[in-house]
């Protein structure tokens, strides 16, 4: 840490300016967390201060840790990392892009009611429910997923309007489960049908 030293009038300037720096950042970056009513106490502050400092001092992002020379690379697939509230969201609507982008506005919406519907069936959270073991194939090889999601970066806008009007929409009628139009799973036949949108079928659990 740079000291006070008589001789030499730069080393207080410096060391006020990059302080005063860091601060400025750390303030901006906790404005979420403020407006959600949670306020760190000032030792938290305080340590997370030392830490963005020491993480700066060693060439690191100051809230990530991440190399500077590293942060140009996404740290999600969505191109929509800047728009989407967060990252429970954005699983989401990759989950719809790579689910139904093909099926347009509609099937998309559809989808999302379907996401909704079992987050309440099996009380869990949306990106939990999406990334369920072999439930939502398109998760099954991740690898893949990404690639299709590059390919069909301009369905972002159209699939984040589709999952916030599936909240108040009865496109799949109340339906859990969906299939494609093409198969016919071994659970098919223990529930019922109650819509088909595009090449998806629909079906609630009786």
């Amino acid at each position: 840490m740079a000291r006070w030293d008589k001789r030499s009038k730069k080393a207080p300037i410096k060391l006020i300016r990059r302080k005063l720096l860091v601060l400025l950042s750390i303030s901006c970056f906790l404005l979420p967390t403020a407006s959600a009513n949670v306020i760190d106490s000032p030792v938290v502050f305080e340590r997370k201060m030392d830490l963005a400092m020491i993480r700066n001092s060693m060439g690191l992002d100051m809230f990530s840790g991440r190399p500077l020379s590293n942060l140009t690379k996404p740290v999600f697939f969505s191109p929509l990392i800047k728009t989407i509230n967060n990252v429970e969201e954005k699983v989401v609507i990759d989950t719809l892009i790579l689910e139904a982008a093909g099926e347009g506005y509609e099937g998309m919406v559809a989808v999302g009611e379907v996401i909704r519907n079992r987050a309440k069936f099996f009380h869990k959270g949306f990106e939990a429910v999406c990334l369920m073991p072999k439930q939502f194939s398109c998760w099954n090889d991740k690898q893949n997923a990404e690639n299709l999601l590059k390919k069909k970066s301009d369905c972002y806008a159209l699939a984040q309007k589709a999952w916030r009007n599936s909240e108040k929409s009865s496109l799949a009628g109340g339906a859990t489960d969906y299939h494609a139009a093409c198969v016919h799973p071994y659970w098919a036949d223990a529930y019922r049908v109650v819509s088909k949108i595009g090449n998806h079928v629909f079906y609630a659990r009786k």
